[in-house]
C-alpha cells in the first residue's frame, strides 16, 4: 500500500503563560491551552482526511483504512528560551519527554473519543490491535516545519536556532531573520543596537564570545545548533521519539572536526531508538558566514544597516500588501490587516501582512 500522512504542528512557544510563583523563570507551559489545541488538531486533521486530494487510489485507500494523521511540534527552542532552559541541558531532555508524553496521552484520548462518535479506523477490526478502538491508527509525527515555522515566526521543529541572525530566500524575496527572543531581551536591556548587530554578524551568528553580554543575559540559552553537541541533539530527538508513534525529523548540525565521527553519531541515534533523522549539516558546508556576514556585507554596500533594515522591512511589507491587494482585492486585505478572524489567512502572502499571524 502507499502511505500518506496529513500533518500539522503546534507552536509550543505560543502555549506559554506567566508564572504565578517566584520561580527563576517568568513563564511556564500552559498545559490547558496546549491540550485544547491538540484536541482541536485531532478533529481538524480527521476532517481533512475526507476532503483531501490523493495522488493515487492506493494512497486514498490506505488513508481511508488507517486514517493516519501526524501532529508535531515547532517552536521548541524558542519556548526553552522563555522558560530559561538551555537547549543542551538535562532539563531540556526531561521537558522534551514530558511534552511528548502529554501530546501522546492527549491525542490518543481524543482519537478514542472520536471513535465513539464516528467509528474506529476500518482496519482496526481486521487487525490485532492491543489498544481500545480509536479513530486514527497513528497520530504523532515530528515534521521539519522548515516553511511553516518561518510563517509562524518561531524556531523550526524541535531544532535549536542554527544561527541568531541569518537570511532566508523565499518566493516573496530575501528576509533577514533575527532570533526574536534574543532581540527582545537585548532591547529590554537597552543593548540592541547596530553595534551589537555587527558583533553578532562578526561572530557568525553566535553570542557566546561577546564579552559585553556576560552577566547581562544567560548566553547558554542562545547556543546555536553548531554549538550543541550532536549527541545532545540526538538526546532531545530520542526523548520525543519515546512517545511519538511515527518518526522524528531531526536535522543534525556537526562541526567539521567531528566529520570522522559520523558513524559513531548515527550509531548513537540508532541505539537511542530514533527511527530517522533528517538533514545533516556540517559547518564547512553551511557556515553562519554564508547566511549572515556575506549577505549583510552586500546589504551594507546598499546602506542596509540596523536602522535601514527596519526601513527595508517596511518596504517589503508595502510590496507584499500591494501584491495581496492585486491578488485578493482591497476588501479582503483590509479585513486581514484589521485582524478580522473571519478572514484568517491560509495564503502565506496574506499571513505576512496579518498582525495576528505576525
Amino acid at each position: 500500500s502507499t502511505a500518506v500522512c496529513t500533518l500539522a504542528s503546534v507552536n509550543l512557544a505560543r502555549h506559554l503563560k506567566k508564572a504565578e510563583s517566584n520561580e527563576n523563570t517568568s513563564y511556564v507551559i500552559d498545559w490547558d491551552k496546549l491540550k485544547d489545541t491538540l484536541e482541536t488538531m485531532v478533529v481538524a486533521l480527521d476532517n481533512i482526511l475526507d476532503k483531501n486530494f490523493y495522488p493515487s487510489e492506493e494512497s486514498r485507500k490506505n488513508t481511508m483504512d488507517l486514517r493516519p494523521i501526524g501532529i508535531g511540534l515547532m517552536g521548541f527552542h524558542e519556548a526553552l528560551i522563555y522558560l530559561g532552559i538551555p537547549y543542551d541541558s538535562d532539563e531540556a531532555v526531561e521537558l522534551a519527554k514530558e511534552i511528548a508524553k502529554f501530546m501522546r496521552e492527549t491525542v490518543y484520548r481524543k482519537s478514542q473519543e472520536l471513535a465513539k462518535e464516528r467509528g474506529a479506523f476500518p482496519h482496526y477490526y481486521e487487525g490485532n490491535y492491543d489498544y481500545p478502538p480509536r479513530r486514527n491508527a497513528v497520530l504523532l509525527a515530528i515534521a521539519p516545519t522548515a516553511s511553516i515555522s518561518i510563517i509562524a515566526g518561531t524556531s523550526s521543529s524541535i531544532d535549536n536556532y542554527f544561527s541568531n541572525i541569518f537570511s532566508r530566500d523565499t518566493l516573496s524575496g530575501k528576509f533577514i531573520v533575527v532570533n526574536k527572543p534574543l532581540m527582545k531581551m537585548l532591547e529590554e536591556k537597552g543593548m540592541w543596537n547596530e553595534e551589537m548587530l555587527e558583533k553578532i554578524k562578526a561572530n557568525q551568528g553566535s553570542i557566546q564570545y561577546i564579552d559585553e553580554l556576560d552577566g547581562i543575559i544567560d548566553k547558554r540559552l542562545f547556543k546555536t545548533a553548531y554549538e550543541v553537541s550532536p549527541y545532545r541533539q540526538i538526546d532531545i530527538a530520542a526523548a520525543f521519539q519515546e512517545y511519538i508513534d511515527q518518526a522524528v525529523s531531526k536535522s543534525l548540525y556537526i562541526e567539521e572536526d567531528l566529520r570522522d565521527d559520523m558513524e559513531s553519531i548515527y550509531m548513537y541515534a540508532w541505539e537511542k531508538g530514533l527511527k530517522s533523522t533528517y538533514y545533516c549539516f556540517i559547518d564547512k558546508t553551511i557556515k553562519g558566514e554564508k547566511y549572515t556576514m556575506n549577505v549583510n556585507k552586500r546589504g551594507e554596500r546598499r546602506g542596509f544597516g540596523l536602522a535601514r533594515a527596519k526601513d527595508q522591512v517596511n518596504k517589503d511589507l508595502e510590496e507584499l500588501e500591494r501584491m495581496a491587494r492585486e491578488k485578493y482585492g482591497d476588501e479582503v486585505v483590509d479585513k486581514v490587516k484589521a485582524g478580522n478572524v473571519d478572514a484568517c489567512p491560509t495564503d502565506p502572502l496574506l499571513a505576512k501582512i496579518c498582525p495576528s499571524c505576525e
